[in-house]
């Protein structure tokens, strides 16, 4: 199994070809194939410099309670054409999702088949055409004193993209100390956003 490019953007159609074939070789015409599509969060980070943060920008890496492969978006079933092939195309739609998408595709066949595709091929959908990273002058500011941050606007492929107009929110993030309400009295950190 293999998609036609490692990444998209969200719209594109992403077109992955399955061989399916049976254990002695020979191809599996006309046999049905199961596929599912699984999705999961992408976080682009910047090679060149690691310090810009391309996150959502407040803070949270929470897991999300899917397991392996991600949530699953699609599940299907299709049958090979003559020479024990199918191309399916997907669509690369991630309108709804706050960041970029992995998706992985897996495919299965009947039990007598070599694994459809022997194993299962991931692509990278971006939300867009450029990531837009910013990295503080300093990771503590001072009450009553300026501070600034800088901002990098890249290409999916991590190459510099300028000439992009940007608006921008500041938002005030405070960390609250906490303690716990059981007998073992453990003290913590609670972020509230305003």
């Amino acid at each position: 199994m293999r998609a036609d490019r490692p990444a998209y953007i969200n719209g594109d159609t992403i077109n992955v070809t399955v061989n399916a074939a049976y254990y002695f070789g020979a191809p599996a015409p006309n046999v049905k194939v199961r596929y599912v599509v699984y999705s999961s969060d992408y976080w682009f980070s910047w090679a060149r410099n690691e310090d810009f943060d391309f996150g959502l920008g407040d803070g949270e890496f929470a897991g999300t309670g899917y397991y392996y492969y991600g949530k699953e978006v699609l599940s299907r079933e299709t049958t090979t054409d003559a020479g024990g092939n199918v191309v399916l195309r997907l669509p690369a739609n991630i309108a709804q999702e706050d960041r970029s998408q992995m998706y992985v595709i897996e495919a299965t066949g009947h039990r007598h088949l070599q694994p459809a595709g022997e194993r299962p091929d991931a692509v990278i959908i971006h939300r867009g055409l450029f990531y837009i990273g910013a990295q503080p002058e300093s990771w503590i500011a001072t009450t009553g004193k300026p501070t600034s941050f800088e901002v990098q606007t890249v290409d999916t492929t991590g190459q510099t993209a300028g000439n992009v107009a940007l608006t921008y929110t500041l938002n005030r993030v405070e960390w609250i100390r906490t303690t716990s309400t059981s007998t073992a009295k453990r003290l913590g950190w609670k972020r509230r956003r305003r």
